[in-house]
């Protein structure tokens, strides 16, 4: 009985001990969206909420479509080419989605 009663102490205190070790982790998904772009990319240059501007001929030469990643939420994209506008968008874009949008 005295034996029995030791080994379930023991057992207990390991038991507690190890469980203090154990390390509980949390993965989360993606916090970025995706835009991406086809179509007819020469010359256009993509203007995101009238702040930040890139030219998608820089990205077409090696690829047949560019992504570009960004914040989830509502965004304002334009697209112009030659000095017009030729896409003016208000899109919502979602954490881990790609979300295409063609260039005419």
């Amino acid at each position: 009985m005295r034996f029995t009663l030791r080994l379930a102490f023991i057992s207990i205190s390991l038991l507690l001990l190890l469980s203090c070790a154990y390390k509980e982790t949390t993965i989360s998904g993606p916090n970025h969206a995706y835009a991406r772009f086809s179509g007819n990319l020469h010359d256009a240059i993509v203007v995101v909420d009238g702040s930040f501007e890139f030219e998608l001929n820089k990205f077409a030469e090696s690829q047949k479509d560019v992504r570009f990643e960004m914040k989830p939420g509502k965004r304002n994209i334009v697209i112009r080419r030659y000095n017009k506008t030729i896409v003016n968008r208000e899109m919502l874009f979602t954490a881990g989605i790609v979300t295409e949008i063609t260039v005419p």
